[in-house]
C-alpha cells in the first residue's frame, strides 16, 4: 500500500494499512465473544443441575453470573499493577498480542472446566456450582486479557481519523461471535448436522474450536506488526507533513 502514497494522501494510506494490521488481529476475537456470551445463557442452564447452596444460601441460577463481573473488577487492578509489572520484571514483555493469545488460552480453560462438570452431570451427577464459579474465576481473567486489551489495541494501533472505524471493527467481532452461537444452536434445535452436540460434547466442541484458532494465532501474531500511535504520536505530524502540497 506504500505505493499509493504517491497518489493519495499518505495520512490516509497509514490509516489503511493501521485498520488491516488491526483487523488481522481481530480476526481472531470473534471466538472469543461466541464463547463468553454462552456464560450469559448455557452455563444459566447448566446451573439449574448444580448444587446451588453457598453457606447456607440456595442460589438461583441467573444470579451466578453475577460474579462475573466482581471478579472482572478485581481483576483490572491486580493484573494492571500486579501481573503485568511482574512478568515485565522477569523479562517477559506482555504485549497486546500476547495477552490477548494469554486470554484465548483461559477462555479454552473455562471451557474445560464447564464440560467436565457437564459430564459428572451427564452421569447422573449433581456438581457443587463452586466449580461453576471456578470456571468464571478463569474466564473473568480471561476477558480482562482479551476484552479491555483488544479495546486498548483498537484504538492504540489507529490513527486518529481511524479511531471510529476501529471502534466500529471492534463491535463487530462481538456481534459476529454472537451470530456464529446462534447459527450453532439453530442448527441443533432444528435437527441439523451440530445437533449430536448434546451434554458435554456442546463445550468439548468449542474448546477445540478455540484450541484450532489458537494454534493459528501462535504462528499468526509473531509475524504482525505493532504501531501505537499514543506512544508514537509525532507518527502522525511526519506521515502528514511528508504528504505532498495540496494534499
Amino acid at each position: 500500500l506504500d505505493v499509493a502514497k504517491s497518489k493519495y494522501n499518505p495520512e490516509k494510506v497509514e490509516g489503511i494499512k493501521a485498520v488491516w494490521r488491526v483487523m488481522a488481529v481481530f480476526a481472531f476475537i470473534p471466538i472469543f465473544w461466541a464463547m463468553w456470551d454462552q456464560n450469559l445463557s448455557e452455563w444459566v442452564l447448566q446451573a439449574t443441575k448444580l448444587d446451588r447452596n453457598i453457606f447456607g444460601y440456595n442460589l438461583l441460577p441467573e444470579q451466578i453470573q453475577t460474579v462475573n463481573p466482581i471478579f472482572l473488577l478485581l481483576f483490572i487492578p491486580i493484573f494492571t499493577y500486579g501481573v503485568y509489572p511482574f512478568f515485565e520484571k522477569m523479562g517477559i514483555k506482555t504485549t497486546p498480542l500476547r495477552r490477548i493469545g494469554a486470554g484465548l488460552v483461559l477462555t479454552a480453560l473455562s471451557f474445560v472446566v464447564i464440560a467436565l462438570i457437564q459430564t459428572k452431570i451427564d452421569q447422573g451427577g449433581h456438581p457443587s456450582v463452586w466449580w461453576q464459579i471456578f470456571a468464571y474465576v478463569i474466564l473473568s481473567a480471561g476477558e480482562v486479557l482479551v476484552s479491555i486489551t483488544g479495546l486498548e489495541y483498537a484504538y492504540t494501533q489507529s490513527p486518529k481519523a481511524m479511531k471510529s472505524t476501529m471502534s466500529a471493527i471492534w463491535l463487530l467481532t462481538v456481534a459476529l461471535g454472537n451470530v456464529f452461537v446462534a447459527l450453532i444452536n439453530s442448527n441443533i434445535a432444528n435437527n441439523g448436522f451440530f445437533s449430536q452436540l448434546q451434554g458435554a460434547s456442546y463445550y468439548w466442541f468449542f474448546v477445540g474450536l478455540i484450541t484450532i484458532f489458537i494454534i493459528i494465532y501462535l504462528f499468526v501474531s509473531p509475524r504482525l506488526k505493532e504501531r501505537s500511535y499514543i506512544a508514537d504520536p509525532e507518527d502522525e505530524i511526519m506521515v502528514a507533513a511528508s504528504a505532498p502540497h495540496g494534499q
